[in-house]
C-alpha cells in the first residue's frame, strides 16, 4: 500500500512530502492493533500480586499500571517498531509556498500566532518566498533542459 502525506510547518514555513510503501496486510494489522489499544479499559492491576522485576520486588500495579499501559507497552510499541521497520519512507523537502500553490486545502490559515512570533515568522515567510521563487526559476530552466535534450533527440 502506498501512502502520501503532506508535512506542513506553519511557524518556520517549511514543508515536505512524505512518501511510505508498507505491505497491506501489514497495514491492515498495525492500525487493527492501534484501534485495540485505544480501547483496552485502563483497569488497575491488584497491588497484592508481587512481581520480580529488574529493580527488585514490587506490586504488579506498581510495575504495569493498568491493562492499558500494559497492552501498549508489550504489543502496540513492538507492533509499531514491526510496521516501521517493513515500511519504505520516502521524504521529499520542497518550498512551503510551492506546495501552498499546489495543494491549498493541506494549508491552515496561520493567522492566530502571539504578537511576539510576528517579527520571526514574518522573516521566515520572506525567505520561504525567497526559497519559492528560486525553486521555481530553477525547476524552469531544468523544464526547458528537458524539452530541448527530448527535442534534439527526435
Amino acid at each position: 500500500m502506498k501512502i502520501f502525506n503532506i508535512g506542513i510547518n506553519n511557524y518556520y514555513h517549511t514543508a515536505s512530502i512524505h512518501l511510505k510503501e508498507i505491505p497491506i496486510g501489514l497495514y491492515y494489522l498495525s492500525n487493527f492493533v492501534m484501534w485495540i489499544c485505544d480501547k483496552v479499559p485502563d483497569i488497575p492491576f491488584p497491588k497484592f500480586i508481587p512481581w520480580k522485576s529488574p529493580e527488585g520486588w514490587m506490586s504488579m500495579s506498581e510495575w504495569f499500571g493498568d491493562t492499558q499501559q500494559w497492552f501498549h507497552a508489550n504489543i502496540c510499541t513492538p507492533m509499531f517498531y514491526f510496521s516501521s521497520k517493513h515500511t519504505k519512507s520516502v521524504i521529499i523537502p520542497l518550498p512551503y509556498e510551492y506546495l501552498k500553490e499546489l495543494f491549498p486545502d493541506y494549508f491552515s490559515d496561520d493567522s492566530d500566532w502571539d504578537d511576539e512570533d510576528i517579527y520571526y515568522r514574518e522573516l521566515t515567510r520572506e525567505l520561504s518566498i525567497i526559497n519559492t521563487n528560486a525553486f521555481k526559476q530553477l525547476q524552469k530552466k531544468l523544464d526547458y533542459k528537458y524539452v530541448k535534450q527530448v527535442c534534439d533527440n527526435q
